[in-house]
């Protein structure tokens, strides 16, 4: 791994097997949970245990995690006492873990509370090209998650309609003192995305202060508004730091990734990458020398 073990948490699926987001966007990529059958929906496994299998699997001790609350869907779609349920489980058992979600916001405002007691350290809100009163229902939310000292930022997909309207997406930064942080277009048309992306980067420009420098260890633009608002611009993903196990993975020209570090968990099998679907792990097969081989596979450590 990289820095401590990550795993993104697909919370929504302890409420359904399908995913039934409360958006529809194309650009969605599920955040690459993307295994439709092949398991039985019936035998769940906590995420606490499937956690834990991973650890000893790797031979790690070590209580530095992070996970991440994302999905399918939107987590904040499960009913307030799993969210809460799940949230406890996870603190009891690992304590010093942080905790980050993203969500699209559209339920930060009837679900503050939970978040409050949850114990969270950040909230990635994805702004999906909202307007009117939606737009205000999220960011009423936004501002009372803040007030709970809890970190938010706003993330923003660089598409032609961002493009169009780069002006809006600076004014609620600069109004509302949320950073912002902004991201290439995942597609498989990558000319496409590659050229949308450089033509947002170069219009993106001419709103932002003179403090303007890349951050090589991140792989992103750091920079603010010129009112002093913190943007930052995530770079198209590099892949010179990988294991070689990703170096030589037959699926790497279509990887996107750029959290390729994460293992994926859901309460039917651990994914060990977002593109590859041969080397799903079944809590069912009982083999944690199947599993280290599988997470190897999927880039999860360099030994």
């Amino acid at each position: 791994m990289k820095n401590k073990m990550k795993f993104r948490i697909d919370l929504y699926a302890l409420k359904s097997e399908k995913a039934n987001c409360n958006l529809k966007c194309s650009y969605c990529h599920l955040d690459y949970f993307n295994i439709n059958s092949g398991f039985d929906a019936g035998l769940k496994t906590d995420f606490t245990d499937l956690i834990k299998m991973c650890q000893k699997a790797i031979g790690s001790e070590d209580s530095s995690l992070k996970l991440h609350y994302s999905g399918r869907a939107d987590p904040l779609l499960v009913d307030k006492d799993v969210f809460m349920r799940e949230t406890t489980k996870i603190r009891d058992q690992f304590s010093s873990a942080e905790i980050v979600m993203t969500t699209n916001g559209i339920r930060l405002y009837e679900y503050s509370e939970v978040i409050r007691l949850s114990g969270i350290n950040k909230i990635n809100v994805s702004h999906h090209n909202y307007s009117g009163e939606l737009e205000a229902k999220v960011f009423k939310g936004i501002e009372i998650v803040r007030n709970n000292k809890m970190k938010i930022i706003l993330n923003v997909v660089a598409t032609e309609e961002v493009l169009k309207n780069i002006d809006h997406f600076i004014r609620l930064g600069d109004k509302y003192s949320i950073s912002l942080k902004f991201f290439n277009l995942i597609s498989d048309d990558k000319a496409y995305s590659g050229e949308l992306f450089a033509r947002f980067v170069k219009e993106l420009r001419g709103y932002c202060s003179e403090e303007y420098y890349e951050d090589t260890i991140k792989n992103r633009i750091e920079t603010s508004s010129k009112a002093g608002n913190r943007i930052s611009i995530k770079l198209a993903e590099k892949f010179y730091n990988r294991p070689d196990a990703c170096q030589n993975c037959p699926f790497l020209k279509k990887c996107d990734e750029s959290c390729w570090d994460t293992i994926r968990l859901t309460p039917w099998y651990i994914k060990p990458c977002g593109v590859r679907k041969d080397n799903v792990y079944f809590p069912g097969e009982q083999n944690l020398s199947i599993l280290k081989s599988k997470l190897k596979s999927g880039g999860k450590f360099y030994n």
